[in-house]
């Protein structure tokens, strides 16, 4: 029986080298952070971003007509780019992480309600911000906090469910988690329907998703919200992988399946509440990125989730530029182009695993 799990084991490993993939997945996302960077209304030349990122780091002095280059790059790009980073890396850990708990390659951190409950709170928020707020001090961040509150409150309602309907199986956290969707979709839909002509233009805006807001003080907090969730979800990596060859392998291991998921999820939550609570919905990312690593580096979580940080902070750099620069001077919704990205990308794993079959 042990010898067993052990094949098994290291089917689910893999054998693929990976220090040429995780320098090809660095050199991707350095080379999407310069183009970010250099790209824009306001075109910053290599040599003069080399100029003003070395006179930031104290390494040379900054010539007067850098000035502008400077305040645009370091005051405006910077903590938006450090942003997308954040946000695609977590999205991509998050992924990871969720399609090993539910053992299924078409998981995204959405489908357990964590990122619709983060929705309904920031959009519970905007409709009733008036009501609660009113001359508060904390009124700016009402709907950051409403949406961090709402994510965890939804895989919260998930993990109760779950067990005390049966063990949390993966088909049963899948499950509840389809129901608190559409209860969240039902009570944003109802406060839509009360909303006025100005929350309808931030709600909007906020479902879209998009970094124009982006700021120091976000880039901390999702940095810091992100990197616990991160480490938390990459210290049970072994666990995951024993998970994903089912329950009763992972029990002769010496585990114990039903607190992996539980804190796993609650790491996913802390991650994506943040996100989502600063920047709103980005989609897909958290399917595309893990699935890619997967398909390149094999299944072993230990590799899989930190290269699904480095892609998905990739992906969203790559998006980030193009909403920025597609239709400039306007904006594109950030999380409208990972969707026409994304939801292609499914079809294409939808055919191809009937044709495998």
């Amino acid at each position: 029986m042990i010898a067993a799990i052990r094949r098994r084991f290291t089917e689910v490993r893999g054998d693929t080298p990976a220090a040429p993939m995780f320098a090809a997945l660095g050199a991707a996302m350095l080379a999407a952070l310069v183009w970010n960077l250099t790209s824009g209304a306001l075109h910053v030349p290599l040599d003069a971003l080399g100029r003003v990122l070395a006179g930031a780091l104290g390494l040379a002095e900054t010539r007067p007509e850098d000035r502008l280059f400077g305040i645009v790059v370091l005051d405006v790009r910077m903590p938006r780019l450090g942003l997308a980073c954040v946000v695609g890396g977590t999205l991509g850990i998050a992924g990871a992480a969720m399609q090993g708990v539910l053992r299924n390659p078409l998981a995204e951190p959405g489908l357990l309600g964590t990122a619709s409950g983060a929705a309904f709170g920031a959009v519970a928020a905007i409709v009733l911000e008036g009501w609660i707020t009113r001359s508060h001090a904390y009124a700016a961040f009402l709907v950051p906090m409403a949406a961090f509150a709402g994510a965890l409150l939804a895989t919260c309602v998930v993990v109760v469910v779950a067990r005390a309907v049966a063990l949390p199986s993966a088909a049963t956290l899948l499950l509840t988690g389809i129901a608190i969707n559409a209860l969240a979709g039902s009570a944003i839909g109802l406060l839509i329907s009360i909303a006025n002509d100005e929350q309808l233009r931030n709600l909007t805006f906020w479902m879209m998703g998009s970094l124009g807001n982006a700021n120091r003080i976000q880039l901390g907090v999702v940095a810091l919200a992100g990197g616990i969730g991160g480490l938390t979800v990459f210290r049970y990596a072994f666990a995951l992988d024993a998970t994903t060859l089912g329950d009763d392998v992972a029990g002769h291991l010496g585990l114990d399946p039903v607190a992996v998921r539980a804190k796993v999820l609650a790491a996913v939550a802390l991650g994506v509440g943040a996100s989502v609570a600063f920047v709103g919905m980005i989609g897909f990312v958290g399917l595309v990125a893990p699935h890619l690593v997967r398909l390149m580096i094999g299944a072993r979580h230990r590799l899989v989730i930190p290269a699904s940080a480095l892609l998905g902070a990739t992906l969203v750099l790559l998006a980030d530029l193009a909403a920025r620069t597609v239709v400039a001077p306007m904006e594109l919704p950030l999380g409208v182009l990972t969707g026409l990205i994304g939801g292609p990308f499914l079809l294409w794993l939808l055919a191809k695993g009937g044709a495998e079959r």
